[in-house]
C-alpha cells in the first residue's frame, strides 16, 4: 500500500511540475530516435529497414509557443536496392502546447541532402503531434507521431513519398 501511495504522490508532483515548463524564454534540447515508419510511395516500393536519429533545439517565444531548429540523419534500405540511402536533414518549425500538461501540435519544413546523390534540394513538410512528459524539473520524455510529405524541387530522381513516423525523444530544459 505504501508503494502505491508513493507512486501516486510522485505522479501528482511530476504532473504539477510540468505547469511551468512551457513559459516564455525556456530553452530545450531534444534527441529523437525512431525505427518505426509507414511509407507510401507514389510508385511501387517500400522501405525494408529504416534508422532515424535527430536533434532539436527549441526556444519559447511566448508561453506555450516554441520555435525549433532540427538536424537529423536517416538511413533506409529499399526493397529493390542493394545499397542504403542516407540523408541529412536541416530544418525548422514551431509548436503549440495546448495546455500546461504537455500535449502539443507542430509543423515545419526540412531540406535534405541525399548522400547517394539522388535527392538533392528536396523539401519535406512535417506535421506532428505528441506529449511532453517531464520527469522532475528539467528532464523529459516525448513520444510523438509525425506525418512527413516530400515535395520534389526537380532535382530528385526518387518518387515523392508520404510517411508516418513514430518517434521517442529525450530532452533537457534550460
Amino acid at each position: 500500500m505504501k508503494k502505491y501511495l508513493l507512486t501516486a504522490l510522485i505522479a501528482v508532483f511530476g504532473m504539477s511540475a510540468a505547469n511551468a515548463q512551457f513559459e516564455k524564454g525556456t530553452k530545450t534540447v531534444n534527441v529523437k530516435t525512431s525505427g518505426l515508419e509507414v511509407e507510401t510511395l507514389s510508385g511501387d516500393g517500400y522501405s525494408e529497414r529504416e534508422v532515424y536519429l535527430g536533434a532539436e533545439g527549441a526556444y519559447f517565444i511566448v508561453d506555450r509557443i516554441s520555435v525549433m531548429a532540427e538536424f537529423s540523419i536517416e538511413s533506409e534500405k529499399e526493397y529493390d536496392r542493394d545499397d542504403a540511402i542516407s540523408t541529412v536533414h536541416l530544418g525548422g518549425g514551431a509548436r503549440y502546447y495546448f495546455s500546461d500538461k504537455g500535449w502539443f501540435a507542430g509543423a515545419g519544413l526540412l531540406a535534405y541532402i541525399d548522400t547517394a546523390g539522388e535527392r538533392i534540394s528536396a523539401i519535406t513538410g512535417k506535421i506532428e503531434g505528441g506529449y511532453t512528459w517531464y520527469i522532475g524539473d528539467r528532464f523529459y520524455v516525448e513520444p510523438a507521431i509525425q506525418l512527413l510529405k516530400d515535395y520534389d524541387t526537380g532535382a530528385s530522381k526518387v518518387s515523392p513519398l508520404t510517411k508516418f513516423r513514430f518517434t521517442t525523444g529525450f530532452g533537457i530544459k534550460f
